[in-house]
């Protein structure tokens, strides 16, 4: 009933430049809190990019961290688009009207350059409403992306892994730490491995998601562990007082793919530019983790729900770099 409303409301309005409608929320809204970087009533900027394989939205911070995410038009029911456009919007706004009702919920969208408002048609099944709003969109020059030139230095080291793995890696770490803190992956090779004597303050990994196989292949002896002829990953963070190390090791059934061109290669990060990466981890299925010859890291997520229509991904500079503490770092 309320669709059907939905869709007579939508047709009785002028037609639009770009439209599309969704049955349920809960993907377009994962994607959206991932990429949001602030709390949630501050304003956000985002460039929303609409073209004919689907919508792309970025938006950064400190001139140092891109986020980003796409779907494509194959996951809408409908998709109409007359040309390509770019819209700048504050997704704060975005995702506080698209939630009214929850994720289970019939959604429409639609843009006219004549208004220059972006309209949101929600309908709610259970109480037989619909809510139409309409957002406003920025100049496009109220926003600039910086070029972080990822696609400019070649891939030097990339892991492809289950997220169940590296879920409560990455939440001690967004838990302990302090967005000043440094966050440092260390990359090391099987034959690296074996001529190692002595490795400190190592904490094994623990009971990953309760889950008795997960256990098994994670939370295991450390003797052992330098001892095999698998490569690795270690993640650690120092703060305070404390210390947070874990060590993944690169096993098929932990990590489907990985390629190591660069070993025992040490990589820098900010928590405050990396944290919103770490923390997309809680809604994603599969996660890759890229690291350029610019030392820059490139962690991507992908959704069950979503699985070979959209994915989220976050590009980050070494700790190094010029670009890091901009006057906008303190968002």
């Amino acid at each position: 009933m309320a669709a059907s409303q939905l869709q007579q409301s939508v047709d009785a309005q002028t037609q639009p430049d770009f439209s599309c409608r969704g049955e349920r929320l809960t993907t377009l809204s994962n994607m959206l809190r991932a990429i949001h970087l602030g709390k949630k009533k501050d304003l956000q900027l985002s460039s929303i990019t609409i073209q004919s394989e689907g919508i792309f939205i970025a938006t950064s911070k400190a001139k140092s961290m891109i986020a980003r995410c796409f779907l494509k038009r194959e996951y809408f029911p409908d998709y109409h688009l007359l040309q390509a456009m770019t819209l700048c919007i504050d997704i704060s706004t975005l995702i506080q009207t698209l939630t009214i009702f929850g994720s289970d919920c019939e959604y429409h969208l639609e843009y006219n350059k004549a208004n220059n408002f972006l309209r949101v048609f929600l309908s709610d099944a259970a109480e037989q409403c619909i809510t139409e709003c309409e957002l406003l969109c920025f100049d496009d020059n109220a926003l600039e992306i910086p070029d972080l030139r990822w696609n400019e230095h070649r891939i030097i080291n990339r892991i492809t892994a289950k997220s169940t793995y590296f879920k409560d890696i990455f939440s001690e770490i967004d838990a302990l730490a302090k967005d000043d803190d440094i966050v440092c992956f260390h990359v090391q090779c099987a034959h690296k491995l074996n001529d190692l004597t002595q490795l400190t303050h190592i904490t094994p990994l623990q009971a990953f998601s309760g889950e008795q196989d997960e256990k098994k292949i994670l939370d295991h002896d450390l003797h052992s562990q330098l001892q095999t002829d698998h490569d690795r990953l270690t993640i650690s963070v120092t703060c305070d007082m404390l210390q947070f190390q874990a060590v993944i090791p690169l096993q098929h059934e932990i990590c489907p793919h990985w390629q190591l061109n660069e070993d025992n290669k040490q990589y820098r990060y900010q928590l405050g530019l990396l944290r919103p990466a770490l923390r997309a981890i809680v809604k994603s299925d599969k996660l890759r983790i890229q690291f350029n010859e610019q030392d820059a890291i490139q962690v991507h997520h992908m959704f069950a729900e979503s699985e070979g229509y959209g994915w989220v991904d976050f590009t980050v500079l070494p700790q190094q770099s010029d670009f890091v503490n901009d006057t906008d770092s303190d968002d």
